[in-house]
């Protein structure tokens, strides 16, 4: 697969902020065409995570497990909602997923969540990307 130069500069560009913030890259499963989702902010609300085990939640670049991981979220922290979509199916009966921007002191970060790992998913107003 050809990538252009812009793409792969912004690649390196991200994984050289990485590394020098300490985050360590996880490498996943290639991500799926659907992981360019559009989305805006939309929605006022927020919640936090709870019972996502203890790895935390995590946070991709599209609204499909395959899509890449971006960070984990930690029990008890906060997110603020942009909107929702339908994505893949994370358990057996959900499909929702959220617009996220989530930061803890440090750099904040945005992308996707399974919705039924919120304590009050529906917090705000529920606004369709």
């Amino acid at each position: 697969m050809r990538r252009s130069k812009s793409v792969v500069a912004l690649a390196q560009a991200a994984l050289t902020l990485a590394a020098a913030a300490g985050i360590v890259a996880v490498a996943g499963a290639p991500a799926s065409a659907g992981c360019s989702h559009a989305w805006s902010d939309k929605d006022y609300g927020s919640s936090y995570v709870e019972g996502a085990g203890s790895t935390g939640l995590a946070l991709r670049t599209g609204p499909h497990t395959s899509c890449a991981l971006v960070t984990r979220i930690p029990n008890g922290h906060w997110v603020a909602f942009d909107c929702w979509t339908t994505g893949d199916y994370y358990n057996s009966y959900d499909n929702f997923w959220q617009h996220v921007r989530y930061g803890n002191g440090g750099p904040t970060y945005s992308g996707w969540i399974a919705s039924s790992y919120l304590h009050d998913p529906y917090d705000g107003n529920l606004a369709e990307c």
